[in-house]
Parts: structure tokens; sequence; C-alpha cells
């Protein structure tokens, strides 16, 4: 149809478009989430032994965007691994949730809840406010691949609490996972579970790369992102489902499943992070960022749906 987007030749080209002037930050996009009109907080997968980046700002203010780097003083029990989600915290102008995949021999497996401050003279730095680790420790110490964090929104509960859906990446072999629940400080209470598939839409897909909901009168609309990771060097396939939305209801929210609906498709690239887009740039709704392993990352605004 004509309403579903279909970007086939252009994602060979656009995975070798990075700008020089990104390069101040994460080189790749793993999570991504909007920062007020004109930016993007991003998050790369570093590992625990790499010196990379794991945070930026990508500002879109003036001709070209540029990579703002962000220093994290003290992370808790050692600086983050892997991440792979973050979130706008509801109600705050300067504060975000941000998931480490999972557990990896018995370390990791946290969720931060991080401030972030602009000094006139540093520049921009994260506070970590809080530290959760929101699932418990798998029996051999480390969350196998299927079931690792890869996109998290959160949202206000009837009750005005902080209500976070996580999802689990599944695989070609396996579906993914909603899991969702209600966030407290350094405690989150699971309150329910739902397995989905884009294996129909994406073969040999993961079915979540990343998540969004988005706010439709009193009930949230959750937006899936689908790849294939072959190997580093692709070829990759990506697409941007709606798969259902959470209701309303005494004690929270509930999850109703609809017929998977494709929104965008994206050829050639990895898409692992997906954002509503800064009011900086007009006529799109939505904005991916990419990991194309062996051939970096980019970022790009999607053209609205009709």
């Amino acid at each position: 149809m004509r309403s579903f987007l279909t970007f086939l030749a252009l994602g060979a080209w656009l995975a070798f478009a990075a700008t020089p002037a990104l390069a101040q930050g994460p080189a790749e996009f793993s999570g991504m989430a909007r920062f007020g009109a004109h930016r993007l907080l991003v998050i790369s997968d570093a590992k625990a032994d790499s010196p990379e980046a794991r945070l930026g700002i990508l500002s879109l203010e003036g001709k070209a965007p540029r990579m703002l780097p962000v220093e994290v003083e003290d992370w808790g029990d050692g600086r983050a691994s892997d991440l792979e989600a973050c979130c706008p915290v509801p109600g705050t102008d300067d504060e975000f949730l941000l998931a480490e995949s999972g557990w990896w021999k018995g370390r990791g497996g946290r969720l931060f809840r991080m401030k972030l401050v602009h000094h006139p003279d540093r520049g921009w730095t994260g506070q970590v406010l809080s530290v959760c680790r929101p699932l418990p420790v798998p029996s051999d110490g480390s969350t196998p691949s299927a079931l690792q964090i890869e996109g998290m929104g959160a949202i206000l509960d009837p009750q005005g609490r902080l209500f976070v859906v996580l999802g689990l990446r599944g695989g070609p072999e396996g579906p993914g996972s909603l899991l969702w629940g209600t966030l407290d400080q350094e405690t989150f209470l699971l309150a329910g579970k739902r397995d989905f598939s884009a294996h129909a839409e994406v073969p040999k897909s993961r079915s979540c790369a990343d998540l969004q909901l988005v706010e439709e009168g009193d009930a949230f609309r959750v937006l899936t992102v689908v790849s294939t990771d072959p190997s580093d060097r692709g070829p990759f396939r990506s697409a941007v489902l709606d798969v259902g939305f959470f209701v309303p209801q005494a004690d929270g929210f509930a999850f109703r499943h609809a017929p998977n609906r494709v929104l965008w498709r994206l050829e050639g690239l990895k898409v692992e992070a997906l954002a509503p887009t800064p009011e900086a740039l007009e006529g799109s709704q939505f904005c991916i960022g990419t990991d194309d392993e062996s051939f970096g990352g980019i970022f790009r605004p999607l053209p609205a749906l009709p």
C-alpha cells in the first residue's frame, strides 16, 4: 500500500553518509530519546572494557547536526556495558531511563535513572539518580540473547506511578516479548508479559530492536523496531511495526494485541533506535538511528505517514 514507505537502494548509500560532525560521541545508535525541541539523547552499546562513549546528545540546532559528548562520573558499581534501550521519564524535562541488555557473567543487568545537566564550562554531564536490576540473574550468570532488553518506554499509570515497558529481543528461533510493571526507585514490580513475533513481516528477524509508546487518547500505541543481523557486513533489513496498545485499567495498564501492521520498511539498514522527531526537523513524526556493525551508524528522520 502507498502508506507503507519502503526504502530500497537508499539504505546502502546512507550507511556511508555519516558526517565528521558526529564523531565526538557514539559512532552508532543502540537507543535514542527526544530531549527538548532540538536534541536527542543517544546511547551506545559499548562493552564494559571499551573506552568508547556510552552517551551523546545529538543537537539539531544550526545548519549541521552535532554530537555532543556526555560525561558520567559515577555509574555505581562499574560503568555501563551494552546499553540497548532508553526513554524519557514522564513528567520531567531532563531525566531518562537507560537499560543494559542484561546480565553478563553475574554483572550488569541494570536500569539507570539519569539526570542530564549542562555546565557552561564542562558541557553535558549525566548524574545517576538510582539503579535498579529489573530482572533476576540467570542461572548461569548471563542473559541469553533472545531474552536481552532492546527497547523500553515509560508512562504514568492512572495512579501516577511510573509504568515501564521492556522489549525483549527474540530472534530467528523464537518470538520477542513485552514485559511491563511499575518502577519505584530500585524496585521493578513485574505486572505482565506478552510474547509477539514479526517473523511473518520480516523473516529471520529480531522482533524487538527498540520500541516506542505513542499516546493515543487515554491509551498508548506500541511501535516495535524489527531487524535482521546475519553478519557484521549484513545485508540488513529493518521495519517499524504497530503491534497493539496499552489501555488503562483500575490497577495500571493492560496490553491489547492487534494484527501486526508495517509502517516503514528500511532495507539495507539495521535500525536499533526509534524516537519522536525533534521540532527542528519538519515533516517527520519519528526518526531512526542505526548500528550497521562494520559500516558504523547513521541518523535520519522518517517521512510522516499519511
